[in-house]
């Protein structure tokens, strides 16, 4: 059989399955996947693995390894082998590494990178709402790199605020990179694979099964040098990543909570065990910064007011089974309180009220005031909608919410326009 090299590791990735315990001892063995699969069944016994092991490896089928180089090829799937060079260094030095991964998008320079991962609950609280989003979003405007799960809860709303800032991202997925788990995540899939990188070790077609997360978790600590665990109660799954990571050295990082409230169990458990403390970006931050110095920025963090953590970012439901790709709905919106009406501007209050009402229930009192005060298609720098309730601050974090909901179009030149 002739085979592109490539072909050899989706042959050898699929023999052995993710995680598998002995990939670093086979890898030093044989070099590469084309020597395990020419190798003889002495040659293989030579190596001390065990019958039932040198049995699959004597399998040389590569039907299945031919339909998903073909399938990879077709959809714009990079293949990362272990033996290429755009494949992690730091992920190589993890505790069985993946042998193959399959990228959607393009994979950021990670070894060159501060990448951070952000794990937590599913079930969030608006508190953790607020702190993963607010601190996520100042990592990538400081120049880190978000590496998460594409989960429900804490991991979506660190991807998508790392994507408000116009930061880069990467999904670890615990399926084939043809699946979108879980389906209300269809949207911010499509965006991280466009501006970041969809990652899994998963062959195509690969469900999403319970046993396949603790494995994917290992990829996402072993990417980054540090992990913030935001929100998790004793028996989360983000605590496995926690361990995870500092099995591979990595440094630990934890939000505070509320003591005796469950959803910061696990977090105020770690601190007490020695994780960092967080309570903003910048505890993470320092530690990288004299290390990666043309990367890092902190100046560039946001000075936003205060009441910026009261936006809250939801996923909505039904977006996979009813959303075309031309006419998608966000993936996140913005829950504002139910009298977020009653202090616009009279004079703008009929009009602002008649064109946006049915979407009121997105937008928090501040937005809908700066919202108020902008005539519709015509252009308005922030600085002029200044006055003695919106500060300049108050009208930028305005202008992020508006901008994601799509009531406003950034334009050149620091111009919004109200669409």
């Amino acid at each position: 059989m002739t085979m592109v090299d490539v072909r050899y590791w989706i042959w050898l990735s699929l023999r052995l399955g993710p995680a598998f315990k002995h990939t670093a001892s086979i890898i030093s063995a044989f070099s590469d996947a084309k020597n395990v699969y020419d190798a003889s069944c002495e040659e293989l016994k030579e190596t001390g693995l065990d019958a039932e092991l040198i049995d699959v490896l004597a399998d040389k089928d590569v039907s299945e390894t031919n339909s998903i180089y073909s399938y990879c090829i077709k959809n714009h799937i990079t293949l990362l082998s272990y033996d290429s060079e755009s494949y992690p260094a730091r992920l190589k030095k993890i505790k069985d590494p993946p042998l193959l991964l399959y990228c959607a998008g393009v994979l950021p320079d990670i070894d060159d990178n501060v990448c951070i991962a952000t794990v937590g609950t599913r079930r969030i609280t608006e508190y953790g709402r607020r702190e993963a989003y607010t601190i996520s979003r100042d990592l990538a405007c400081a120049g880190a790199v978000i590496i998460s799960g594409l989960a429900l809860g804490i991991d979506a709303v660190c991807h998508r605020a790392c994507l408000d800032a116009y930061g880069k991202t990467v999904a670890v997925l615990g399926c084939g990179i043809d699946i979108i788990y879980p389906r209300e995540n269809f949207e911010l899939f499509d965006e991280i694979a466009k501006t970041g990188a969809i990652i899994t070790e998963y062959a195509p077609g690969t469900r999403p099964l319970p046993q396949n997360f603790p494995r994917r978790n290992r990829i996402i600590s072993g990417l980054s040098l540090g992990t913030l665990v935001l929100e998790a109660d004793r028996k989360s799954g983000a605590l496995i990543t926690a361990r995870t990571a500092l099995e591979q050295g990595r440094d630990l990082f934890a939000l505070p909570g509320k003591v005796g409230e469950i959803n910061s169990l696990g977090t105020n458990d770690l601190i007490k065990n020695g994780a960092k403390m967080v309570t903003g970006a910048q505890d993470i931050l320092e530690e990288y910064e004299c290390l990666f110095p043309h990367r890092i920025r902190i100046e560039n963090i946001p000075k936003f007011p205060a009441h910026f953590n009261a936006v809250r970012v939801n996923t909505p439901k039904n977006t996979f089974s009813k959303a075309k790709k031309d006419d998608q709905t966000h993936a996140f919106k913005i829950e504002a309180s139910s009298n977020a009406k009653n202090d616009l501007n009279e004079s703008n209050e009929t009009s602002a009220k008649a064109e946006i009402a049915r979407d009121t229930s997105m937008l928090d009192e501040t937005s809908l005031k700066v919202l108020g005060k902008m005539k519709k298609l015509t252009p308005v720098s922030p600085d002029e909608l200044v006055d003695t309730e919106l500060t300049i601050s108050d009208i930028m974090v305005a202008m992020t919410v508006l901008e994601i909901n799509k009531f406003v179009k950034n334009l050149p030149g620091g111009m919004f326009v109200r669409e």
